[in-house]
């Protein structure tokens, strides 16, 4: 077991490295300056899950019990949200907007991609291990809905967070 959980965590760690990366790539592109913070909120997040698995496998290599640290609460959509993205539609040329509509789909696929690491390994280990991907799970199903709103509200469907925020047939 000492094999798989080292293995699952540096497979962890490459992941949250990729996805850091990804995000501090799309806010250099980012047309618009809230798309920018939102990538670099993430960046911001998803290194401070690098880190935190750094030290947890430095203690598992050491032969030490994992830290069971609690990870900081995933950033919340709505306090950081100060405009939405249907007025970035507005004010944003059609290719601009074809632009980040693309960036948020891979962000979008990336975290759908970490979500279902994290899953597999809260199913795959027991205990203390479990308990660190499970808090990671919490963490990215967080980050997929975040995503998916502001994927939500740069296309104008109406919903933000699953929920109608205007309805036409009522006004």
């Amino acid at each position: 077991m000492k094999d798989a959980v080292l293995q699952a965590l540096h497979d962890a760690i490459e992941m949250e490295k990729g996805i850091g990366k990804a995000y501090i790539q799309a806010a250099e592109s980012a047309v618009d300056a809230r798309a920018k913070r939102l990538y670099r909120l993430l960046a911001e997040e998803e290194g401070t899950h690098l880190r935190y698995l750094l030290r947890e496998k430095k203690q598992w290599e050491a032969g030490q019990r994992l830290t069971g640290e609690t990870l900081p609460a995933p950033v919340a959509a709505a306090d950081n949200r100060a405009e939405t993205l249907a007025e970035v539609r507005r004010e944003l040329h059609a290719d601009q907007v074809a632009q980040e509509r693309e960036a948020l789909q891979r962000a979008l696929q990336a975290e759908q991609r970490i979500f279902a690491f994290y899953q597999e390994r809260a199913q795959q280990f027991t205990g203390e291990v479990k308990a660190m991907f499970a808090q990671f799970l919490e963490i990215e199903q967080g980050h997929v809905a975040l995503v998916s709103a502001e994927l939500s509200a740069l296309d104008g469907d109406g919903f933000w967070f699953e929920q109608r925020e205007f309805d036409v047939e009522q006004g």
